[in-house]
C-alpha cells in the first residue's frame, strides 16, 4: 500500500502582449473587461453577473448562463502584487476550488504572462481543457486590449 500523495495536476500557459504590465494587470480586475475577454468564448455563453472586491482576501463572482445552466465562477483574491502578480481561487460554486497565479513581466514591446493553474487532485482529465481554455480567453484579451488601446 503507497503512502505517497498524489499530486495536485498543473496547466501552464504563457502569453506575450503588446501592452504594459499595468494595463494586463486591470484586465484581470476590471468587471467590464473580463466580461469582454474571459467570458463569450462558449457558444451561446450568457453573462447574467460579474461581481468583484479586487483586494487580498475579496471575493469574486463570475455568473454567466449555458443553455439552461447558470454557472457561478468563484473565488477568492489572495495576493495583487501591482502590476507583477495576481493569485486566487478559482472553482465551480459548491465544488472544489482551484490555485491561479498570474505572473507579469516586462518585455520589449509588452508583456509576457505566464499563469499557472493548480488544479483539485484526482482532476488530471481536465488538464488539456483547461489549458485550451486559458490560451483562448489569453487571446482574446490581447485583442481587447488592443481594441482598447
Amino acid at each position: 500500500m503507497s503512502t505517497e500523495a498524489q499530486a495536485a495536476p498543473q496547466v501552464r500557459v504563457t502569453h506575450r502582449f503588446e501592452a504594459s504590465p499595468e494595463r494586463v494587470f486591470h484586465a484581470w480586475l476590471s468587471a467590464e473587461l473580463i466580461e469582454q475577454w474571459m467570458f463569450g468564448n462558449v457558444p451561446g455563453e450568457q453573462v447574467l453577473r460579474i461581481a468583484l472586491d479586487a483586494r487580498s482576501g475579496g471575493k469574486f463572482s463570475f455568473l454567466v448562463r449555458r443553455g439552461r445552466d447558470e454557472i457561478d465562477h468563484v473565488g477568492e483574491y489572495f495576493q495583487l502584487v501591482v502590476p507583477a502578480l495576481l493569485t486566487f481561487s478559482w472553482g465551480i460554486r459548491g465544488n472544489p476550488s482551484s490555485h491561479v497565479e498570474v505572473t507579469l513581466s516586462p518585455v520589449a514591446g509588452g508583456t509576457e504572462l505566464t499563469l499557472l493553474h493548480t488544479l483539485a487532485v484526482g482532476a488530471e482529465a481536465y488538464s488539456e481543457r483547461t489549458a485550451k481554455g486559458w490560451a483562448t480567453m489569453l487571446a482574446k484579451l490581447a485583442t481587447v486590449l488592443k481594441q482598447t488601446g
